[in-house]
């Protein structure tokens, strides 16, 4: 498995702050549709913004 680190500003942190847990599983799956070409369905944003 690769591994990705990104810098995002403190701002941006805190809010996927409640997404901690599930973010790696989220980028991956965003990877994989996005490798297939398709489109990336965006759902349930709303806990993101605080």
């Amino acid at each position: 498995m690769a591994e990705l680190t990104i810098q995002i500003s403190d701002e941006l942190a805190s809010r996927l702050e409640p997404l901690r847990e599930r973010l790696p599983q989220l980028l991956a799956q965003l990877l994989e549709t996005t490798d297939r070409g398709a489109e990336v369905p965006i759902t349930d944003t709303s806990s993101v913004y605080v």
